[in-house]
């Protein structure tokens, strides 16, 4: 109905034109062909048609998705075919204009825009995901396409509203300038919502899969940083800043990039014919080594290479499918399938190759995909998996590119890695981007201003290299995470400081509350976050998923819960006992210090009760108000029994050496068990209903599993070996750990739950986040694990759905 009143007169403007800027992925292509329909066929009060032509047009690529639909009375047409055929096409009468990906004419000087604005249609639709990208200035462009002269001219458009706006986000904006912001962007969005429309994702994000966007900083390679050094200290003063910028973005990317340019420069040098762009590559050859080879592939020299290489190793494991921009050449070396698609592909063959990749029996593992070349428009719903690893300016892009894969359509969860080389100009484009972002979110979205954390300055300062960083964009947010956050009790015995850091923190991202529906980030979002660093005890390094965690040398659990200490993290109930203690949903382990949950308090050396189950240690502390002190006891329901070791259920109590009981039966002995009432006491031991008992060797039942010297797991599953591994999402402390469904991966770190299993050990491991340090080592993800040496150690941002 929007659009059929836009362009039928019957909304309070002075036009014909609409601009549809759904966010990608929400039909804008369907409504079109339904309102072609609706005008082609009948008129506004019946009887005759309202429109006898109508003229699409649309990047070439998107031309055969129009031409699906059997609408003869239309003319699809490309960008680049109507610029050819303006005059032959000035001279057809049309009824309707449609344009597609229409932020394409957000610069009215150019020649497409002036043409499409000369056309004698005043019926005229502009589609777009994107109406906002650089600046403002986009926005009265497009206006001026589809409802021309309602926004003024361009300079009185930005008189009265673009630089009030801009203004008053800034940091150091004063509170005049602010409000003066905030009511020139209501104005502007109260005056172009009678013609503009725009719905989020969040309209669809309940009916997609969850969306788990990463932003991963990877340091630079020692020859990185060494040919940054001297391009920055060499050329940058006297050469383009333009050309300095392209040679610092490959340079993130890779050395090999610039490598040929360095040596076409010191040749054309020694002729005394060299241009002001050779000029900055002079001389940098002398930072490659001699060694250097670069025909040959490696990953050695790359920050962001090495990183992707062990993603792409791990989602290989797991059969899912990639879709990245570039990066042919590591798919040749390690024998990776894939399919490209870039501005070399011709127009025909492109639709052939996306169906050919969304095919379920397609064995392709990767999809090369240029952004600018297929970043409009495809679907590309057979990865679910997407990798940027180049930055762009416009924001705007990188949106596109992520929109292929999140969309209607889609079955599994979607994984956004973006790629950035730590403390270098793509940081600084990085947060550029969520400036505008948010931008775009104060006008497009009619959301409330969003503060700017970083100042001009800082923003300018794109020819610096900061090395001793580990993220520039988390050290301008000034998060106090970095600091090391201890709680203890006077009870609980003392760990090294090195130990005692909480991984919960003021800077959060990624967390419960589920922003990864929301497009567009801004930077206060990014304090909503949750950190995902790696732990400070070398050895090892993993990450658990909807809250179960494996404990080991060092654990992180999901959803907002925080495991400071060597090795703890229940789940649903289950506590696994350990060194240090976090408790989750309600539930603890025992150990030497403990944590306990709605408002229950357990001071002491080891204690927790959950719903009334309490795991004996050397301290207890009941449930509901009933505290039994001794050795070892715990009761349920205010009946306690003390003892050596003693555990009751139903209000029964039985004191031994080593007790569990069933439905009210308890058995002493050495090692014990009931079933259904019945006591096998012994040396080995079953468990029944997911009640485990500790000895020499254990056999689980359904799937859980109890700690010991050997242990046998669930559904066909086993998993010999020092330690243990249980069931639904519930782990048991030890050296090797074996995972549920299917997925077993024993080491020295663990990962388990969803039949998801990846570890990867560490031969060298220091820093981390310990008290007065910035080293950091490592990152994981949501239900993925990566490990990496400290030559390309990273911060990980995340936001989990």
């Amino acid at each position: 109905m929007f659009l059929y009143e836009c362009v039928m007169g019957l909304r309070n403007f002075n036009g014909n034109g609409a601009i549809l800027a759904d966010d990608m992925g929400l039909g804008k292509t369907l409504q079109c062909i339904s309102l072609i329909w609706t005008l082609h066929k009948q008129g506004m009060y019946g009887g005759h048609h309202s429109v006898k032509r109508t003229l699409i047009i649309t990047p070439g690529s998107l031309v055969k998705e129009f031409m699906n639909s059997p609408l003869y009375p239309v003319m699809i047409i490309s960008y680049e075919m109507f610029l050819r055929s303006v005059e032959e096409v000035r001279n057809i009468k049309f009824g309707l204009v449609i344009c597609d990906e229409a932020h394409r004419l957000k610069n009215t000087t150019i020649k497409t825009a002036t043409m499409i604005s000369g056309l004698k249609t005043k019926r005229r639709i502009l589609l777009t995901g994107t109406p906002v990208q650089n600046d403002l200035k986009g926005i009265h462009s497009l206006v001026d396409v589809c409802n021309p002269g309602i926004l003024g001219t361009q300079s009185c458009f930005r008189r009265l509203y673009e630089e009030p706006i801009v203004h008053g986000q800034q940091p150091d904006a004063t509170s005049e300038e602010k409000l003066l912001g905030q009511t020139r962007a209501a104005e502007l969005n109260r005056l172009t919502s009678m013609f503009f429309l725009r719905r989020t994702s969040e309209v669809n994000s309940r009916y997609l899969p969850p969306k788990v966007e990463s932003v991963v900083f990877c340091r630079p390679s020692l020859l990185q940083l060494s040919v940054y050094r001297h391009l920055l200290t060499s050329r940058v003063e006297g050469s383009r800043h333009l050309v300095c910028i392209g040679a610092l973005k490959k340079l993130c990317n890779d050395p090999s990039l610039i490598y040929s340019q360095c040596q076409q420069a010191n040749e054309m040098a020694d002729s005394l014919d060299i241009d002001q762009e050779a000029s900055v590559y002079e001389g940098l050859d002398r930072s490659f080594p001699e060694s250097y080879k670069p025909d040959r592939f490696t990953t050695d020299h790359s920050g962001k290479l090495q990183v992707l290489s062990h993603i792409l190793a791990q989602i290989y494991r797991i059969g899912e499918r990639v879709t990245l921009d570039l990066l042919q050449k590591l798919c040749e070396n390690r024998s990776y399938d894939f399919l490209r698609l870039d501005g070399k592909t011709p127009t025909s063959k492109r639709q052939s190759l996306v169906d050919r990749f969304n095919d379920k029996h397609c064995k392709i593992f990767v999809f090369l995909l240029s952004s600018k070349a297929g970043g409009v428009g495809l679907n590309l719903i057979g990865a679910s998996r997407l990798v940027l690893f180049d930055i762009d300016w416009n924001p705007a892009n990188d949106i596109q590119s992520m929109a292929r894969v999140w969309r209607d359509g889609q079955k599994n969860t979607v994984h956004i890695y973006r790629l950035l080389t730590t403390g270098t100009i793509e940081e600084k484009i990085y947060q550029r981007q969520t400036a505008k972002q948010g931008l775009s979110g104060t006008v497009a979205d009619a959301k409330e201003s969003v503060k700017i954390e970083f100042s001009r300055d800082e923003l300018k300062d794109l020819f610096t290299l900061h090395e001793n960083t580990l993220c520039l964009t988390h050290d301008l947010l000034q998060c106090t995470c970095l600091v090391a956050e201890v709680e203890s009790d006077d009870e609980c015995q003392s760990e090294p400081a090195a130990n005692q850091q909480s991984v919960t923190r003021p800077c959060q991202l990624g967390s419960c509350d589920n922003n990864s529906n929301q497009k567009n980030l801004s930077i206060a979002e990014l304090m909503d976050w949750q950190h995902y660093p790696c732990p400070s005890v070398p050895g090892s390094d993993f990450e658990a998923h909807a809250g179960v965690a494996a404990p080991g040398v060092a654990v992180q659990a999901h959803a907002g819960v925080a495991v400071p200490g060597v090795a703890v993290q229940a789940h649903a109930g289950v506590a696994a006992p350990g060194v240090a203690v976090q408790a989750y949903a309600g539930v603890a382990a025992p150990g030497v210090a403990v944590q306990a949950h709605a408002g229950v308090a357990a001071p002491g050396v080891a204690v927790q009760a959950h719903a009334g189950v309490a795991a004996p240690g050397v301290a207890v502390q009941a449930h509901a108000g009933v505290a039994a002190p001794g050795v070892a006891v715990q009761a349920h329901a205010g009946v306690a029994a003390p003892g050596l070791a003693v555990q009751a259920h139903s209000g029964v109590a039985a004191p031994g050496v080593a007790v569990q009981a069933h439905e009210g039966v308890a058995a002493p002995g050495v090692a014990v068990q009931a079933h259904a009432g019945v006591a096998a006491p012994g040396v080995a031991v079953q468990a029944h209903a997911g009640v485990a008992a500790p000895g020499l060797a254990v056999q689980a039942h359904e799937g859980v599993a109890a700690p010991g010297v050997a242990v046998q797991a669930h559904a066909g599953v086993a998993a010999p070996g020092v330690a243990v591994q249980a069931h639904a999402g519930v782990a048991a402390p030890g050296l090797a750990v074996q995972a549920h469904e299917g997925v077993a991966a024993p080491g020295v770190a663990v990962q388990a739950h969803a039949g998801v299993a990846v570890f990867v050990a560490l031969a060298a491991f220091e820093g981390g986040f310990r008290a007065g340090s910035r080293t950091l080592t490592g990152f994981s993800t949501h239900a993925l694990l990566i490990g990496y040496r400290l030559s390309t150690s990273l911060v990980a941002y995340q936001a989990g759905a």
